[in-house]
């Protein structure tokens, strides 16, 4: 064979060898950016962070799967096992399903536990009286709406689920249904949220707030500078807002119990709800289970609906309830609070 014949399909080989190097590469690379991004949590990276991190891992792994040649086996495989480990850290989802496979243990009915047992429900309901009352069937303890229907709506649910023993606290956007005694501490027509006391049929004292974090943006031209600074500054609004409630929420005796819940319009990794810890754990991820997602309530991709609790409780499950009429889906926790 003429060396012109040889080196040309050498040359050929390479070229069709070619691609599958740069998707193996650009694995990679996203899995780098990935990583830091979720890590590091930078300001001017926002709108990044609001990509869910399941995306990330489906692309990368699909990318590591096209860079798969029998001479780039071994390398190929050790870039999927990275991603594994890349889900195992920031892919909550993964977590949460596996517990969703498990039994639940239910407590005995009239045992100790089973008192304890506290039912704490968040909402949005886009001011619809009729998505409100879906909570009923829930049979909650304490239930926190946002963009709430109006008073008259919001008392008729109490009155629905406690009877005698309802009390509300109401407010245009953020809204409280308990049962026991709500005492007001901030009003939620003066701030983005509404923080009470609430004292229990069995004398127990905890501290509720119901809160509605500033709409995010919508923006994914990314190619834009405009679109990045619209996602940093939102959540640098966010982080004020957060660190409202602590102020507010400080001035209280930390040995009282606490429970926050609501539509924090952004995901639970985000930079602008970490000042909530330690004082405050999030209860889906401490026990999650099933695909816990609630926005929007067709294409439940983000866990914007949270509800994040003391370490006065343990957690025993939380998860996500499917609505008919909202554009949200329900949060659902069960707390036990302990002795």
């Amino acid at each position: 064979m003429p060396p012109a014949t040889s080196n040309f399909k050498q040359w050929l080989l390479r070229r069709r060898t070619f691609p599958r190097r740069f998707f193996l590469w650009l694995s990679i690379f996203c899995l780098l950016i990935a990583s830091s991004v979720y890590w590091c949590q930078p300001d001017l990276l926002a709108g990044m962070s609001l990509v869910p991190a399941w995306c990330w891992l489906v692309a990368g792994l699909v990318s590591a799967g096209l860079g798969f040649t029998r001479a780039r086996k071994w390398q190929a495989i050790a870039v999927a096992c990275l991603w594994l480990m890349f889900s195992l850290v920031f892919v909550e989802e993964i977590w949460s399903l596996g517990r969703g496979l498990l039994p639940l243990a239910v407590p005995a009915p009239g045992s100790q536990e089973s008192k304890h047992v506290v039912r704490v429900v968040s909402f949005n309901c886009y001011t619809l009286p009729k998505a409100a009352t879906e909570v009923v069937q829930l049979d909650p303890d304490i239930v926190f709406f946002q963009e709430a229907p109006s008073r008259k709506h919001v008392r008729q649910v109490a009155e629905d689920l406690f009877g005698n023993e309802a009390d509300f606290l109401w407010s245009p956007d953020t809204s409280i249904v308990a049962r026991g005694t709500l005492r007001e501490i901030v009003s939620g027509r003066s701030s983005h949220f509404v923080l009470a006391e609430l004292t229990t049929r069995d004398a127990a004292n905890m501290h509720v707030a119901s809160l509605r974090l500033s709409p995010p943006s919508f923006r994914a031209d990314f190619w834009s500078l405009g679109c990045w600074s619209d996602h940093s500054a939102v959540r640098a609004e966010h982080r004020q807002q957060i660190l409202n409630v602590l102020q507010a929420v400080d001035e209280l005796p930390a040995s009282t119990p606490l429970i926050v819940g609501g539509d924090f319009n952004s995901v639970p990794d985000d930079a602008a709800l970490r000042p909530l810890e330690p004082r405050l754990a999030d209860t889906f991820r401490a026990a999650g289970r099933g695909w816990g997602n609630t926005g929007t309530n067709s294409y439940p991709l983000w866990r914007v609906d949270q509800i994040w609790a003391s370490d006065q409780f343990d957690v025993r499950q939380t998860f996500a309830q499917t609505s008919i009429r909202s554009d949200h889906r329900m949060v659902v926790c069960d707390l036990i609070l302990r002795d």
